[in-house]
């Protein structure tokens, strides 16, 4: 068996702003398969990242399902915001980028209790428990880089 990751993060996606209009499997394809992967800039985001260690494993949120998982690499924050808007960026292993079945919140609430609903919450989560979550995961696609 793995051993537990040093922490497990949910990352709230921005629907609205970021991703207007896109599906599950649209953003699963064409950004955390296709995209993502490639980028040496990282994963861009505007307001607030993570506070989070190498090695943690994020799980992305979109949609009000957990859709996509990948493994920190580093955390970068910007002395000044790239196209104005972006205030850092976080690096993810490329390789351990996955995309599977959603998970909805019935069943992180059950491997993880104190979730109480999925939103804007960047929840850190019992890392002990992610080996009951990961057994859970349907339909696996893992990045190619």
């Amino acid at each position: 068996m793995n051993p537990a990751p040093p922490a497990v993060r949910i990352l709230p996606m921005d629907s609205q702003g970021e991703f207007p209009e896109w599906s599950i499997e649209q953003l699963q394809l064409d950004f955390f398969l296709n995209d993502l992967p490639f980028r040496s800039d990282g994963y861009l985001y505007r307001k607030s990242g993570l506070q989070a260690e190498p090695g943690t494993v994020v799980l992305f949120q979109f949609s009000g399902a957990i859709v996509a998982s990948a493994v920190l690499r580093d955390v970068e924050r910007f002395d000044t915001p790239r196209e104005k808007v972006y205030e850092g960026a976080l690096y993810f292993n490329p390789r351990s980028i996955r995309v599977f079945d959603p998970v909805r919140e019935n069943v992180l609430t059950r491997i993880w209790p104190n979730v109480k609903r999925l939103g804007r919450v960047k929840w850190t989560l019992d890392p002990n428990r992610y080996a009951d979550f990961e057994r859970e995961l349907k339909h696996i696609e893992i990045a190619k880089p």
